[in-house]
């Protein structure tokens, strides 16, 4: 099942900080998930297991690990790719989240910093 995926191959907080904070729903009470959208990225996040207080925060089941959006880049069908600029708490570390197309996430990469393995990986 789609929902036990990330937990069950135990995912790194990395991805998983990227898949709750790169996308563009919003929080709803009304529905089963608490968040609405695009039903795919709807998918995706209930997969993740975080909550959605606000458009601004996502919060990660349990020990309290969160990630503050700062700036959100919706999908640009330019570049395939969507992203978004977050701080994580407790640690306080900055960074950029990006997901998309594989091939057009990986031109954007220093060639150095990329998988030799990333193609393969990504088509499997």
């Amino acid at each position: 099942v789609l929902e036990d995926e990330p937990r069950e191959r135990g995912w790194s907080p990395e991805v998983l900080c990227c898949l709750a904070s790169a996308h563009s729903l919003s929080p709803f009470d009304g529905s089963e998930v608490g968040v609405v959208g695009n039903a795919v990225e709807v998918s995706m996040f209930q997969a993740v297991g975080w909550s959605l207080p606000s458009e601004a925060e996502a919060v990660a089941p349990g020990a309290g690990q969160r990630v503050r959006i700062l700036r959100r880049f919706d999908f640009s069908h330019s570049t395939m790719t969507m992203s978004a600029v977050v701080e994580h708490a407790p640690s306080g570390g900055r960074g950029v989240f990006v997901k998309g197309a594989y091939d057009q996430v990986a031109k954007r990469c220093l060639p150095g910093s990329v998988p030799k393995d990333f193609s393969a990986v990504a088509l499997a």
